[in-house]
């Protein structure tokens, strides 16, 4: 069956993943879907589009590769006033989806669409964790967004600070559109680092504080390396983690985990490299590629009733939510203006 990759990226797994079933490479942006039996959507801004697409060819089948945070804020509740029309039409788009592979089980969806979860795999494979037990420094990896808690780490950092046994640690926070706010003696912006091991060996813990991510492959590739790593329970990545390495998203717990993590003993320390090493070998490119296209082939060769009304049903709660928090988006509106008015 002709399979079309809709993308906005795309990711370099999801390519990869893409590539595997053979689809065809269409921007969501300025190119045609042209013929299609099949339509393989990345993220949710290209949804509306294959939707659109839909409506003219019933049969079409729509995979939607939930790999983003579209849903996921809306599951968090953290959706804004003027992002609600959005998330609405989002909600309705997603009635007319077949089949769902979602990155995470914190981003799956559970609204009567088939579903599975495959974890994001890494690109490159050390042939053992190299990690360096001597070293305190903590990193980051990503780029500069909201969903990534660089406020919260920059929190729980300077919380740290306070102790006099952390005078001496730094924190690298290493990618693109980083405030300079942020910069000082003990906090260092990189900017975009195409080779990270020089950058890994000065370290001696990565924290990810993520708000709401759907998932972190930093720091899989991070684990990989051999580094301990601490993640929020808000990020997809902490599925694979002991419990001892997640935290909440208050800057205190998470400088509370860096603390523990840090006073550890060197011995201990190996053993937590060695197994984050063990772990990340579960999420190679080889097995993810074969997860993703078996999920991928069981959605597209089942034959599933329309359940639109069913979905809708179990929709509904959500579209009342968001709804509601419009209405009352719209009615502050003339409020907060008479306010500025009067004031």
């Amino acid at each position: 069956m002709k399979t079309v990759f809709l993308y906005q990226g795309p990711h370099v797994c999801h390519k990869k993943w893409a590539k595997a079933v053979s689809a065809d490479f269409c921007n969501f942006r300025r190119d045609e879907i042209g013929e299609a039996e099949i339509i393989l959507v990345e993220g949710g801004s290209p949804l509306s589009r294959a939707v659109e697409y839909k409506r003219r060819r019933p049969k079409t089948k729509i995979i939607y590769l939930n790999s983003d945070e579209t849903f996921l804020v809306w599951k968090e509740r953290v959706v804004r006033g003027l992002e609600m029309p959005y998330f609405i039409s989002q909600l309705f788009a997603l009635v007319r989806v077949d089949g769902i592979i979602s990155v995470s089980r914190l981003a799956q969806l559970n609204v009567g669409i088939p579903e599975f979860v495959v974890h994001p795999f890494i690109q490159k494979r050390y042939e053992d964790p190299l990690y360096d037990a001597s070293q305190s420094n903590i990193l980051t990896v990503g780029y500069y967004h909201e969903k990534q808690g660089i406020n919260l780490l920059v929190s729980a950092f300077r919380i740290l600070k306070k102790d006099e046994r952390f005078r001496d640690v730094k924190l690298y926070l290493v990618g693109r559109g980083y405030p300079q706010k942020f910069a000082s003696e003990d906090i260092i912006l990189t900017g975009f680092i195409e080779e990270l091991s020089p950058v890994y060996k000065k370290c001696g813990v990565y924290v990810h504080a993520g708000k709401f991510q759907a998932f972190s492959i930093a720091v899989v590739e991070a684990m990989h390396y051999g580094l301990p790593v601490i993640v929020t329970n808000r990020t997809g990545v902490y599925e694979i983690l002991d419990k001892r390495f997640v935290s909440t998203t208050d800057p205190e717990d998470i400088a509370s985990k860096i603390k523990w993590l840090l006073l550890t003993s060197p011995e201990e320390k190996m053993r937590m490299s060695a197994e984050n090493y063990r772990r990340s070998l579960e999420l190679l490119e080889e097995k993810k590629i074969k997860e993703f296209t078996e999920a991928f082939r069981t959605l597209t060769n089942q034959t599933v009733k329309s359940r639109l009304i069913g979905r809708l049903v179990r929709l509904l709660p959500s579209y009342l939510f968001l709804a509601s928090m419009f209405l009352v988006w719209g009615c502050l509106k003339p409020i907060r203006k008479v306010y500025r008015i009067i004031f």
